[in-house]
């Protein structure tokens, strides 16, 4: 008797293939909006980290496309069905990217935080508003670079 691991891929009418599928997808968002961000950072060790995630769920993700997936764009399974893939599958890719956000601004810090460079330091707004009111009292010029010059 053999039995196939990834027979519910090809059945859209398995609860199997929407909660398998939902979390393919929340995590193929979060794995995208994480490797954005890792991108940007300083870190060489989160873009290794963040892009295998990436593009190891992008491999799952296929097994989805290319099996019952593209028999419902089709319309193999009749129009509402692919309807709600459409809705299904955008809402939980907006839901994993807005979550891997919101956990980014959370956690990064140094190195893993967006725009982090070695060339130059980050400072906090509060922090940099503690410093411009002591020179301030120190009536001490220092010129401020905005970048916008």
């Amino acid at each position: 008797m053999s039995h196939n691991l990834f027979a519910f891929l090809n059945d859209p009418h398995s609860k199997t293939f929407w909660l398998g599928w939902s979390g393919l997808l929340l995590w193929q968002n979060y794995a995208f909006t994480y490797v954005s961000r890792a991108r940007n950072s300083g870190s060489l060790r989160a873009h290794v980290l963040a892009a295998l995630q990436s593009n190891g769920v992008w491999f799952l993700q296929s097994l989805f496309v290319y099996s019952a997936f593209m028999k419902i764009l089709q319309g193999e399974y009749g129009i509402w069905t692919a309807v709600v893939a459409a809705f299904y599958y955008t809402t939980f890719t907006m839901a994993g990217s807005l979550f891997a956000h919101w956990r980014a601004l959370h956690k990064e810090k140094g190195a893993t935080a967006v725009g982090a460079n070695k060339k130059y330091a980050q400072i906090p707004i509060e922090e940099w508003e503690r410093v411009k009111a002591i020179v301030s009292k120190l009536q001490i010029h220092v010129p401020v670079v905005t970048g916008d010059e």
